[in-house]
């Protein structure tokens, strides 16, 4: 599903719904806009051009990534944790096991990862966790994996 959402000046807002268009993005995200702004009684022509302020996120990239079809994508991670987005965590790692097989973890089956171990890079930086910088990123190391990604 593709989801809008638009707020008026007085901080009234709408909602928006339709079926989302992998094939071409821009189709979904104007039926919800129309979706959404029909219940104003107004119209996509009417008010995108006097549009102050506009934000996508699309689900289409991370249906893809996650159903495993489209392209191969890599990942820029902080440095030391290029291995935990591979690693099941909590109930991850135990989900549909007998209690016997919980206790054996050389009987559980793990899925490949999203990310190849090989397009995953790290780079120095810190945040903690109220979002406060600890190391500042160091920007080289980032256009170097990002370069390494395209390669």
């Amino acid at each position: 599903m593709t989801d809008t959402f638009f707020v008026d000046e007085t901080g009234a807002f709408v909602v928006g719904k339709a079926q989302s268009t992998p094939h071409d993005e821009s189709e979904g995200l104007l039926q919800s806009c129309a979706d959404a702004l029909a219940q104003w009684n107004l119209t996509v022509e009417q008010v995108l051009p006097q549009l102050v302020t506009g934000v996508y996120s699309g689900t289409a990239m991370l249906n893809r990534v996650v159903q495993r079809k489209g392209l191969r994508v890599g990942l820029i991670v902080n440095r030391g944790m290029e291995d935990f987005h591979r690693m099941g965590r909590a109930i991850q790692s135990y989900l549909g096991y007998s209690y016997e097989d919980r206790l054996h973890l050389n009987t559980h089956r793990y899925d490949p990862p999203l990310v190849p171990r090989e397009l995953t890079f790290g780079v120095t930086e810190r945040i903690d966790m109220f979002g406060n910088v600890v190391i500042p990123l160091r920007e080289e190391e980032a256009y170097e994996a990002a370069r390494r990604l395209v390669e």
